[in-house]
């Protein structure tokens, strides 16, 4: 590394200087001194005043010359000090020998160039350079100082009493040693100068370093510096041979460098010595802040083998280039790659106000638009995205077909760039998709303020479901527009569930954006929330407080039942509903209250001390009358009472097989009235024969089979088996931890799109290198992890899975996978799994979890074998 480099080109210079000053100041003694009792007295005295004067020297400056200049800058006092030094011994040598003894004030010159040596070395410069090596990698920290204090500085040494027995047997006049040690304490300033400059890019490599600790010490150190010398060092880093580091340097320089207006034209003079990536990276600088003065430095990358590089070069000309400039770009229609193909068409597009049928780009961007390679289909949608033209979103909108899941998603990302009452019409009809609600949420919200009054007009459509309103009060939200409020709060009441609980998190959430953007409580409840508001969100939460005392009497009688595997998906269901409407209800508080501090109740309910649950239940009861409420209701499910009897209501079960407001929970509650055979509900579960939903119409035909009653012929047999092994898989996945913060109707997805596979002992699953394309879930048996020939890492049994590392990054797999005897595994596809992890991003911290584990478990077995 260049620091190490730098710092070894000093060792040597500075032993030979350091060694000759003190040949000069130990052969002046001995001639100024004739008793050798009087010299050993004053070097002993000498050495002490230098300590001592060290010691306040390190007390008094070093932390605050460090603090204030820099360790790079601290350390070049050493240098300047040593050079002093020299420069007395050659005023000294100017005086004849005769004149030495006796003459104290002139023997003071040697001693001053040993104190400059001595005070200096041990106290500001031994703190700086033991800081210069702290900006080293762990792995070149310990190499480098070994390197320089085994092997530099014993040569030097080495070299250095060479010399001086060379210049004392030749008889050397001490003005000519004088001279050699002034030359070299020169070159040691010359060569400390760069100690700086090194010392930054050191740091600057740490900045991406992976350490974090290492990465704030670094960040810390670089802040401290003048922003000239660190645009410097960056500028410099740009044209580093490890790309990371330059692209790094980079992005500092971008987000650093904002008042340097010729920061573009000192990135364009460095393109040429750049790795490849980083071009690209400065290309896109030009492309954000260039002019177009710098051109043809795109235009000189047009010719690059790099089809990368070529398309940045394009998409900077076509941003800050006129028409004469794309138009010669008309070349790269032709090109053999398609990327290069796509910035050609954008950068055209870009600077045309009218296109017709025949022009060529409009021919490429058609002829994308209906391939049926997806990657022609994403190409031609970030076309279009990029372009952000009316007459092109027709054919976005064309471009995916009904019940095309994959192209429907390119689509609607495409979209969240286009401010289009169309393109919000479209995603609107997604809000209510199993798997694409999330990211046309998504689209939606990043279209913002543009789509305000286009999505107030789909809210207030009659054609849209329950679903679809609630999404979109919930996106309206996430723009965080308080012009919304009024509007919103006409949901609270006599609207179906789901639409009234949107409508309080909405609100919540207003009230929170008023606050983080400077409006007092008092003002924004005075301005946006008035009393009719304030009344309506109090009754929405006293009934949901309501719900949730009813819940926890549910609980109490199934779970008295005494059948857990009965009940479990019914108990879960109910657990889940009672969770959410806990947090509706603090957020009803949180509206009617300052939701900063009802969010810090929320924190402490998650809390698993009683101690901390206790103190939020006091911090809401000082809530006012609702806060009161609400806490004996809250006080029942986080504080229950063992002994209390479970309440014999066995209709319970009627309201919840009736209710329409959840269907997985009017579907695990017939499920457990046909596992326990509970009498007394086939009214009301014949009637959910004819259900819409799939679903809810197997599941009572299931459990009027499981009490004893024939059925007719609209299901079959085998359709009932296999509503009862899904029944089954789902309670199993249940157990599993990577799916724990699932719901019940998220499992059931992941049932439906799971495929079952059974392995012999042996059966290799995937081999190292292979493309992480699914993940699994064991069902029943053993799977081994095995690494090389045949050791076995570890051993994975029934309900753990495995291969989700892999697929999060897309490298090929580490490990080899194999069957340790009979098993059957769930296969889940990449794609999938990655819907899933987008659409219940709660997933993500069970994924989290199991993978710390998994390494926390290799790693305690690499130490129990070690």
């Amino acid at each position: 590394m260049p620091l190490l480099r730098t710092l070894t080109y000093m060792t040597i210079p500075m032993w030979l200087v350091i060694y000759i000053i003190e040949f000069h100041y130990y052969r002046t003694m001995n001639s100024v001194f004739d008793n050798q009792d009087e010299l050993t007295g004053f070097l002993g005295l000498f050495v002490s005043f230098c300590s001592i004067c060290g010691f306040m020297l390190q007390v008094l400056f070093t932390g605050r010359m460090l603090q204030r200049f820099g360790v790079g800058a601290t350390l070049l006092i050493y240098p300047f000090s040593l050079t002093i030094g020299t420069v007395s011994l050659i005023f000294f040598s100017l005086f004849p020998p005769t004149a030495h003894h006796g003459l104290m004030n002139v023997t003071i010159l040697v001693a001053l160039s040993r104190f400059c040596d001595i005070a200096i070395y041990f106290s500001i410069f031994d703190s700086a350079s033991q800081l210069l090596y702290n900006s080293l990698p762990d792995e070149k920290r310990g190499q480098g100082r070994a390197f320089i204090a085994g092997i530099v500085m014993p040569l030097s040494t080495a070299v250095a009493g060479g010399l001086l027995l060379w210049t004392n047997n030749s008889s050397e006049p001490m003005h000519n040693i004088a001279f050699i040690g002034l030359n070299l304490a020169f070159l040691l300033v010359v060569v400390a100068l760069n100690v700086n400059s090194d010392y930054l890019k050191a740091l600057l490599f740490n900045l991406n370093s992976r350490d974090m600790d290492l990465r704030s010490q670094a960040m810390s150190e670089f802040g401290k510096l003048e922003d000239t010398e660190t645009r410097f060092v960056l500028l410099q880093s740009v044209s580093s041979p490890d790309a990371d580091s330059a692209l790094f340097a980079l992005d500092m320089l971008k987000n650093t460098a904002e008042g340097h207006e010729e920061l573009v034209e000192d990135l364009c003079e460095a393109i040429g010595t750049v790795q490849p990536r980083v071009k690209i990276g400065i290309l896109q600088t030009v492309e954000e802040r260039g002019e177009r003065a710098q051109i043809p430095v795109a235009q000189s990358l047009l010719s690059s083998e790099d089809p990368t590089i070529r398309a940045a070069a394009i998409r900077a000309i076509g941003r800050i280039g006129d028409n004469i400039h794309v138009d010669a770009l008309a070349q790269y229609l032709d090109d053999d790659d398609a990327d290069v193909r796509v910035e050609t068409v954008i950068a055209a597009l870009r600077h045309k106000a009218s296109t017709g049928k025949k022009d060529r780009e409009i021919q490429t961007l058609n002829a994308l638009a209906k391939s049926k390679n997806l990657d022609d289909t994403r190409r031609a949608a970030h076309i279009i995205s990029e372009i952000r033209r009316d007459d092109f979103t027709t054919m976005l909108l064309s471009m995916a077909p009904p019940k095309d899941d994959a192209r429907q998603e390119i689509v609607i990302r495409a979209m969240s760039r286009i401010p289009d009452s169309r393109v919000v019409t479209y995603l609107t009809s997604f809000l209510d998709h199993p798997v694409l609600w999330s990211l046309a949420s998504e689209s939606l919200i990043a279209i913002g303020g543009e789509a305000f009054a286009d999505l107030l007009r789909e809210l207030k459509a009659d054609t849209n479901s329950p679903a679809i309103r609630a999404a979109l009060i919930r996106c309206l939200g996430k723009i965080g527009k308080p012009d919304a409020i009024p509007i919103v709060s006409t949901y609270l009441a006599n609207y179906p569930t789901r639409v009234m609980n949107a409508a309080i998190e909405t609100l919540a959430s207003l009230k929170q954006t008023l606050l983080e953007i400077g409006q007092s409580d008092e003002d924004a409840v005075n301005q946006y929330f008035p009393e009719s508001v304030r009344a309506l969100v109090a009754d929405a939460g006293a009934a949901i407080a309501n719900r949730i005392e009813k819940d926890h009497a549910c609980l109490a009688y199934i779970e008295g039942l005494g059948n857990p595997t009965a009940t479990a998906l019914l108990v879960d269901a109910i657990k889940h509903s009672n969770n959410a409407r806990e947090s509706l209800a603090l957020d009803a508080l949180g509206v009617l209250n300052d939701p900063r501090f009802v969010q810090t109740v929320r924190m402490n309910f998650a809390s698993t001390d009683r101690r901390t649950k206790a103190e939020a239940l006091e911090m809401v009861e000082g809530l006012g009358p609702e806060g009161r409420a609400l806490a004996g209701t809250l006080s029942l499910k986080h504080f229950p009472d063992p002994a209390a009897a479970a309440e014999d209501h066995p209709e319970i079960f009627r309201e919840l097989i009736s209710q329409s407001r959840d269907p997985w929970l009017c579907v695990t509650a017939m499920y457990a009235v046909g596992q326990l055979g509970l009498a007394g509900f086939e009214s009301e579960i014949n009637k959910l024969q004819k259900h819409e939903v799939p679903m809810i119409r197997y599941n009572a035909a299931l459990a009027l089979k499981k009490l004893g009653f024939a059925l007719g012929k609209e299901i079959s047999e085998e359709r009932l088996d296999a509503m009862a092994l899904d029944m089954e898989r789902i309670l199993f996945l249940r157990g599993v931890v990577l799916f724990s913060e699932l719901e019940g109707r998220d499992l059931e997805w992941i049932n439906e799109i799971a495929k079952e596979i059974k392995l012999k002992a042996g059966d290799v699953i995937y081999k190292e290198g292979d493309a992480a394309e699914s993940f699994f879930v064991i069902l029943k048996g053993k799977v081994r992890i095995v690494k090389g020939s045949d050791k076995t890492l570890d051993l994975l049994e029934e309900k753990e899975s495995f291969g989700e590392d892999a697929i999060i990054d897309g490298s090929p797999r580490t490990v080899r996978m194999e069957a340790h005897s009979t098993a059957t595994i769930l296969e889940i596809s990449s794609n999938e799994f990655l819907r899933l992890i987008h659409a219940r991003p709660r997933m993500a911290f069970s994924l989290n979890r199991i993978l710390l584990t998994r390494i926390r478990s290799l790693e305690n077995r690499v130490l129990e074998t070690a």
